[in-house]
């Protein structure tokens, strides 16, 4: 079945269950007969674990927000030339597991000079915004324990502490911000269910 390309991304804060949603719904596309390319930021496309490995390993914690910042956009800018873009461009659906959002309200979190520093890179350097956003909201004791059930934990995770309430509102702020594309979805149920929603919400934006 041949597709206008499209963009579809999913955004939340660690632990709400991204990752096993973009996997559900490049299933369900799949099996209606969608093309369908799933990846993930940061580190995505070929190359894309050098810079991940910047951005999630040890060197991680030396970087300043403004350096953060930076590298995100080079990774997207890497992610989008080599993987995004092009699987578009074939007509393809794109299913990513965290983009532009996610440093919108990690990396723009401190100030509104942070913000407007962040969308300001994208716009310069990214340009390329998705056709629909699903921002899976959970309660953080639940994201909490979620990931405390991962192998090894998430430290990342554990540096924002207090804060991870206010980063998950940053994410449903996103729906404020930008309306025509951002759904919020409960994440606090079956995956079944949150499965069957966002494939519903994907057709009407597909088709």
């Amino acid at each position: 079945m041949p597709d206008n390309g499209r963009l579809i991304t999913l955004e939340g804060i660690d632990g709400a269950g991204k990752s096993l949603q973009t996997r559900l719904l490049a299933e369900n596309l799949r099996d209606l007969g969608h093309l369908v390319v799933t990846t993930f930021e940061p580190g995505g496309g070929q190359q894309g674990g050098l810079l991940r490995d910047l951005l999630t390993g040890d060197a991680a914690s030396h970087w300043s927000p403004a350096t953060e910042a930076l590298l995100f956009t080079a990774a997207r800018r890497h992610h989008l030339d080599g993987l995004v873009l092009p699987a578009i461009a074939e007509g393809k659906i794109v299913i990513c597991d965290r983009f532009a959002d996610s440093t919108r309200v990690y990396q723009g979190f401190d100030s509104e000079t942070a913000r407007h520093r962040v969308d300001q890179l994208h716009t310069l350097m990214i340009g390329t915004d998705p056709d629909l956003t699903f921002i899976i909201d959970i309660p953080v004791k639940l994201a909490l324990e979620r990931v405390a059930r991962r192998s090894g934990g998430d430290a990342r995770l554990d540096t924002f502490g207090s804060r991870l309430e206010d980063l998950r509102q940053g994410f449903l702020q996103l729906q404020q911000s930008f309306p025509h594309r951002c759904r919020v979805v409960n994440g606090d149920r079956e995956s079944s269910e949150i499965a069957s929603d966002l494939l519903a919400m994907s057709l009407e934006v597909i088709s």
